[in-house]
């Protein structure tokens, strides 16, 4: 019994997944030592790693509820490990902390949501939606200072920010809505 836990552990996805996990770390030292280049194109692979995981978890069977605990929470390490450095470093404009920031909280919620109560549906189009805009909105804080963008760049940040946050409450309202049609459903069986 021990073994087939440790079979569904030790996978390519998850294998995957921690690799993203040790590259934050390499793109915090490239953050950190004003290689802005190295860290766009580091974040650049953790985001291009994150559709891999899934990917080969669904082809090989290996969908777990741990694999995808641990996705989501690489997820938000990289978001927020992002954001926060950039933040720290750079500033950025207060509508756009306020949007990314209530994104990122509304998007842990409905994580937790869906991992710990098994709430909802763990995927869907918006929650692909929320996923690509928020790395691409981090990728582009770095862009910016790796091309030493301005007006464009601070014009995309924006209304990826504006963008961010409304798919992650479009996510957050289908999540409820389906557990609530989910529940309707379930109480006409019983009926």
């Amino acid at each position: 019994m021990q073994q087939d836990t440790k079979e569904k552990i030790l996978n390519i996805a998850n294998g995957i997944t921690l690799l993203r996990f040790f590259l934050i770390l390499v793109f915090l030292l490239f953050a950190y030592r004003a290689s802005y280049l190295g860290a766009f194109l580091i974040f650049v692979l953790i985001f291009l790693l994150d559709g891999l995981d899934g990917f080969f978890a669904r082809k090989n069977g290996e969908v777990t509820q741990l694999g995808i605990a641990f996705d989501i929470s690489v997820d938000s390490l990289a978001m927020w490990t992002g954001f926060v450095f950039y933040l720290a470093r750079e500033g950025l404009n207060e509508l756009v902390i306020i949007l990314f920031i209530s994104g990122l909280i509304i998007n842990l919620v409905h994580s937790l949501l869906v991992i710990f109560a098994k709430i909802g549906k763990p995927q869907t189009y918006w929650g692909k939606a929320v996923g690509c805009t928020s790395f691409v909105l981090i990728m582009t804080l770095y862009a910016k200072l790796a091309f030493l963008g301005n007006g464009f760049f601070n014009n995309l940040i924006l209304a990826l920010a504006i963008f961010y946050f409304a798919t992650t409450l479009i996510n957050l309202v289908l999540m409820i809505r389906y557990v609530l049609v989910e529940e309707n459903h379930a109480n006409e069986k019983v009926s």
